[in-house]
């Protein structure tokens, strides 16, 4: 125990992982903050990793700070009650994305039938992505000495090492084939807006239809973005992190190991952050459209929301030619 107490003051006495915990307090709390703004419901697992992230770097500089000498060491089972969950929201992440993916999927190819869609559909999609993050992180960790205690909190420990270095090469995987499926679905939609804007006429138009379209345009434009981002930033992190951790099979916590893994997480934590921003741009543009949709089923005649938006689309054709 000496031993490990030691090892953490060595930890705490480095100053790059201060440095690095700072930047993970500001952008979880960033993040935190625009959860809120849209509604924490929508966007559970950023939210998870967020809240498990900061409470992680608050607890060690806080002990470091004001705490005995091991006031900041956690026996295994302690580490984990606030590790595990962010590992939960790491698999969560990129099945998010795959969910993300099909819904537009449908609500490109079938958007009449994905409108009268029933909520419970969305909900045991999410359900099933849950059980299998929930799954996957009991297999990871069931098998730990629960009772040993690391001079430093992190998820990482000599039996579930290779695990995680297996997950992670399979969220690689998986994550390059959900993006080519965005970038397909990016392309289609583009095209048959353009087919759908050239061949408009009175006769064919379809108020509600519209709107329906109109949102699904809005989304999936920004369903690219958010994968671009997904890609150069999470993807990333999977990739660096599963070199290094290929590279350094040591299982020596020292100051360096320990603040190279927690900037690894900081890619995560900036991750998380760039995609409330893009889930807030979404809201904020959905939310207005929708504001039109409720205000043509109010009015007994629908005639002038009809013609402006007829008028609106006929507009976008004339600049196109």
């Amino acid at each position: 125990m000496e031993a490990t107490c030691e090892n953490n003051a060595a930890i705490s006495a480095y100053f790059w992982i201060h440095i690095v915990s700072l930047i993970d307090i500001t952008f979880t709390l960033l993040s935190i903050i625009f959860g809120v703004i849209i509604a924490v419901s929508l966007c559970v697992f950023f939210t998870l990793w967020s809240v498990c992230m900061l409470g992680v770097q608050l607890f060690h500089q806080y002990q470091w700070r004001f705490g005995g000498p091991c006031a900041a060491v956690l026996i295994r089972w302690q580490c984990l009650a606030i590790r595990a969950p962010t590992l939960v929201a790491v698999i969560g992440f990129s099945f998010n994305h795959l969910l993300f993916c099909i819904d537009r999927a449908l609500a490109t190819f079938r958007p009449l039938q994905y409108e009268k869609l029933h909520s419970i559909h969305g909900i045991l999609g999410v359900a099933f992505v849950w059980l299998i993050a929930l799954g996957t992180s009991y297999w990871t960790f069931y098998d730990n000495d629960m009772t040993r205690v690391y001079p430093y909190c992190i998820v990482t420990a000599q039996a579930s090492g290779p695990r995680l270095q297996m997950i992670y090469l399979c969220q690689i995987g998986f994550n390059l084939c959900v993006l080519l499926g965005d970038a397909a679905l990016k392309k289609l939609g583009n095209r048959r807006a353009k087919i759908r804007d050239q061949n408009i006429s009175p006769g064919r138009y379809a108020l509600g239809e519209q709107i329906q379209l109109r949102e699904n345009q809005i989304t999936t434009a920004w369903l690219f973005p958010f994968a671009i981002l997904h890609t150069t930033v999470f993807l990333s992190f999977l990739i660096v992190t599963s070199i290094y951790r290929t590279l350094h099979t040591d299982p020596t916590m020292t100051p360096q190991h320990i603040t190279t893994l927690e900037g690894l997480h900081s890619l995560v934590c900036i991750y998380v952050f760039c995609a409330y921003l893009i889930n807030l741009r979404v809201y904020v543009r959905l939310y207005k459209e929708r504001e039109i949709k409720v205000a043509s089923t109010k009015i007994d005649n629908n005639a002038d929301v009809y013609f402006q938006m007829f008028s609106k689309q006929i507009s976008n054709v004339t600049k196109i030619v």
